[in-house]
């Protein structure tokens, strides 16, 4: 089992460097078409945090500019993906931004950029989006004008492409009308525009872990779905992890046994020297339970002592550490990181092991015969 300090710490650098949303995120790599209950039942795998249906990449362009401000100044226009997105959506979450209600959008960093002109990207947070929609029919081209409010700006890590992420029934929309099974893009108002047979032609699935992302993987292809997956990372992160784990038992190991080893040695010693001491307790009617249970007091005693000073110890270390390399961390981060929990749970540990150390020399001291320890003396 790993001490539960190495693990923490550990974990703390992989949740930031390995095990975000983008990290987690599997999509798929050729053309789907997917039953809703087929994403219910994803939905339904313990492995499974989040996963959203999504449309055709080829049917997802929208063009995008900044609503018209009262100047009425001239806007730039964008072509864009619009993703789809809903309730609990980890890349919107753990990148700054809500996700977005209907009427609403989000905008990547890079999309943000783009639409704001020059301008500081989160400005345009409240600001209004128009995405036009275009298509081909009877020979002619049209166009349909959908408004959006900007809710959040996502950070540049969580996406490096220019896309909006907006409700799933708009996105659905979109495809709708350019397949000309839909006359206009849905804004909130009427019956939301799915079709009785419609099958959804993407999705993007999050893993609950990074640890889940090659099962997934591998039962995505057992349903004939190629995904992209960053498993090369993930992997290389878990052979170090593995690495490092095996490193720290052992020398844990190693430490914890010679540490036990000289206690045990340290309280034999101690009973052989106060031989007289136990025997002339033993005749003044201390019992044998009572002599055994004196190496025993005095090593919980020592290892509650020692486990004190660790903990001291540690609390002037690990500001120093943290002050250090806090730079290299994100905001509220710790690379030393110890709770009040574990420090308790340690000091037990500790009693209790020093305890068992004890009990040889507790059996000598139990053995001592006052008659023979004082004549010997």
């Amino acid at each position: 089992r790993r001490p539960r300090q190495y693990q923490r710490s550990l974990r703390s650098q992989i949740d930031r460097l390995v095990q975000d949303p983008r990290a987690r995120e599997l999509t798929p790599l050729q053309a789907v078409q997917l039953e809703a209950s087929t994403i219910e039942e994803w939905r339904a795998r313990p492995e499974v945090a989040f996963v959203a249906p999504g449309i055709a990449r080829g049917a997802s362009g929208v063009v995008a500019s900044l609503a018209a401000d009262e100047e009425g100044a001239a806007a730039p226009q964008r072509l864009m993906d619009v993703l789809a997105t809903e309730a609990g959506d980890p890349l919107l979450l753990q990148n700054g931004s809500p996700v977005p209600k209907q009427g609403e959008a989000a905008l990547t960093h890079a999309a943000a950029v783009s639409l704001a002109g020059g301008g500081d990207p989160a400005a345009l947070v409240g600001r209004e989006i128009d995405l036009m929609v275009s298509r081909r029919s009877d020979g002619r081209r049209q166009f349909q004008k959908a408004r959006a409010k900007v809710v959040g700006v996502l950070d540049p890590r969580a996406d490096p492409l220019e896309r909006i992420y907006a409700p799933f029934f708009f996105v659905a929309s979109v495809e709708s009308y350019r397949a000309s099974r839909r006359e206009a893009l849905w804004t909130g108002a009427g019956d939301p525009p799915l079709d009785a047979d419609q099958k959804f032609r993407g999705f993007r699935l999050y893993a609950r872990s990074i640890d889940d992302v090659e099962p997934l993987y591998q039962a995505l292809a057992t349903e004939g779905i190629e995904a992209a997956a960053r498993l090369g990372p993930i992997r290389a992160v878990q052979e170090v992890d593995r690495a490092l784990s095996t490193l720290l038992a052992v020398v844990g190991l190693i430490g914890i046994v010679a540490a036990f080893s000289a206690m045990a040695a340290n309280l034999v010693s101690m009973v052989e020297r106060k031989r007289k001491e136990i025997a002339l307790l033993r005749m003044m009617g201390l019992r044998r339970s009572g002599a055994f249970a004196l190496p025993v007091a005095a090593a919980i005693y020592i290892a509650g002592a020692a486990a004190l000073a660790a903990c001291l110890a540690y609390a002037a270390a690990s500001a120093p550490i943290n002050a250090l390399l806090s730079e290299a961390l994100p905001f509220g981060d710790r690379i030393s990181r110890l709770t009040m929990s574990d420090m308790g749970l340690a000091t037990i540990a500790a009693c209790v092991g020093a305890a068992i150390c004890a009990v040889f020399a507790a059996r000598r001291a139990a053995r001592v015969e006052p008659a023979t320890a004082l004549r010997r003396e």
